[in-house]
């Protein structure tokens, strides 16, 4: 079986372009980040060995990232988000105040660039860069389904009306009181599904770079527009862990 993943990264950040939760793009330095990421890369490696890794970057010049991590790693590719997005949207990678916009913007750039290379692998897998998976059985990364949307089981949150998610409630949909989110540090999919990720990632980007959304997040996103496909979605036993950039908080979940 064939697997690639691509992470999602930003190791230089812009500390001058706060985000709508915090004036702290990043508690950490670049060095810090760049040490994170390798982290990153070593679980993956520990997990699949021959695993295909790019590294989807929106640093300014990833010259050096390019130069560490192709060097230190097999099998592994930094790709600039900068060569992939109009100036415009790089400086949304980087700038904008919705950390979700951002990621949403340079994923869709990704995926839309390299869809023949990421459909000759059998599975395909997301992960946020400077998180790892731990405690996982490398055997639960392996399912036989091509058609599947793979996540984490979903996060759930008792509904709280002052969060303004009105316009993405499934309660009564679904029949519960909460409000569900995947979680978007790591997914997956399967080869059949790679047109179908690039459209989500087109999706998100028209609802989050709407003014009335720019609170909103990937998370809840990603649970609502795949409602009608939730048959198709497998929930699996996966466990994350990292240090959350712009207060150093380490999540486990």
């Amino acid at each position: 079986m064939r697997t690639c993943w691509y992470l999602s990264s930003c190791v230089e950040t812009d500390s001058t372009a706060p985000l709508t939760y915090t004036k702290s793009r990043s508690a950490f330095s670049t060095e810090e980040r760049y040490r994170q990421t390798v982290m990153t890369i070593n679980t993956i490696r520990c997990l699949q060995p021959e695993a295909m890794i790019y590294v989807v970057d929106g640093s300014t010049d990833v010259t050096a990232i390019r130069t560490g991590l192709e060097s230190i790693f097999s099998h592994c590719r930094v790709v600039a988000s900068k060569d992939l997005a109009t100036a415009e949207d790089f400086d949304r990678i980087r700038r904008h105040p919705n950390k979700s916009l951002g990621e949403s913007i340079q994923l869709r750039d990704f995926v839309t660039a390299y869809q023949d290379e990421l459909r000759q692998y059998d599975l395909v897998f997301k992960m946020s860069g400077r998180y790892v998976l731990t405690d996982t059985n490398p055997q639960t990364l392996r399912p036989a389904r091509r058609d599947a949307y793979l996540f984490k089981r979903p996060l759930q949150f008792p509904w709280q009306d002052a969060w303004g998610y009105h316009p993405v409630d499934l309660r009564q949909t679904e029949g519960h009181t909460f409000l569900k989110q995947y979680c978007s540090v790591w997914y997956g999919y399967g080869q059949d599904r790679v047109e179908d990720m690039r459209q989500l990632y087109c999706g998100l980007v028209g609802l989050l770079q709407h003014p009335s959304m720019i609170r909103y997040d990937v998370e809840t996103l990603l649970y609502y527009l795949l409602a009608d496909v939730r048959s198709q979605v497998m929930e699996l036993p996966v466990t994350v862990l990292g240090w959350t950039g712009p207060d150093a908080q380490l999540m486990r979940y």
